[in-house]
């Protein structure tokens, strides 16, 4: 009978228990839409965007002290980050070239240029940062050449403690990235 009563206090306490809820984040730029129609020669696309596995998942991405990588379970991106980060390059780009930018994922029959983006690290380190490594290439469609390859890593602190800071580094330092491509176009 006590065992019965003890399982009956354990069922009702698990029950009880609040569980943490779950903080979704959505990568976007504050950067305003450019509507300007350019000429055929000025149509540049956001290509191929690659984001390390450690990153390819909703959550958020920490390194702890001794170098490991934890993944937040309740503290995630709202989507894909590679989707995210499709949205956000092109318009982070587009206000800072003042041409538009496509996004078509396989690529547009009007492209003359493609920007191809690859992440490498995209964390908050032990040490109160956001992390940032990436590299990217610019190519000539018409000619078939890499115009140019170039790499990216910087890193930010947070200003306060906690995920939301964290996001909004990520944010500071994908605004950097944008304005570093921006100049090699």
């Amino acid at each position: 009978m006590r065992q019965l009563i003890l399982l009956a206090v354990v069922l009702i306490a698990s029950c009880s228990a609040t569980t943490p809820s779950t903080q979704q984040y959505l990568l976007r730029s504050d950067a305003a839409i450019q509507n300007t129609v350019q000429g055929e020669s000025d149509v540049i696309g956001i290509g191929i965007i690659k984001v390390a596995h450690y990153i390819d998942n909703l959550g958020l991405a920490l390194e702890t002290p001794d170098g490991a990588v934890r993944i937040a379970r309740d503290y995630q991106w709202a989507e894909p980050l590679e989707d995210s980060l499709r949205v956000f390059f092109s318009r982070e780009l587009s206000a800072e070239t003042g041409r538009p930018m496509r996004t078509q994922r396989n690529g547009g029959i009007d492209w003359k240029k493609r920007i191809d983006i690859r992440i490498d690290e995209l964390h908050g380190t032990a040490k109160g940062e956001a992390q940032l490594v990436a590299y990217w290439a610019i190519f000539d469609i018409d000619q078939q050449i890499i115009i140019s390859e170039n790499e990216f890593s910087q890193t930010v602190a947070l200003d306060s403690d906690g995920y939301t800071a964290l996001v909004v580094a990520h944010k500071k330092l994908l605004r950097a990235l944008s304005s570093a491509i921006a100049k090699t176009l």
